[in-house]
């Protein structure tokens, strides 16, 4: 991103990493969508999963996040 891109609202979202997705009905566990060194991620349980380039930590969704962690699972 170039600086003249970050805008407020982008910052503020930023900043407020990691987020919770949501709540798993299955499991009552809440995933959780992060950002690091090696770029985005999702956390459930004690499994970091991450995310493919073409997903956006900031937007990810619950039904996606559980899809990915579980078929990272097994």
């Amino acid at each position: 991103m170039e600086p003249r891109q970050i805008r407020p609202e982008v910052a503020r979202a930023v900043l407020a990493l990691p987020r919770t997705v949501g709540v798993r009905p299955d499991t009552g566990r809440t995933p959780i969508a992060g950002f690091g060194l090696y770029g985005s991620w999702l956390m459930h349980r004690a499994s970091y999963v991450p995310l493919p380039d073409d997903e956006d930590v900031m937007v990810v969704g619950l039904n996606r996040a559980v899809a990915l962690v579980d078929a990272r699972q097994g």
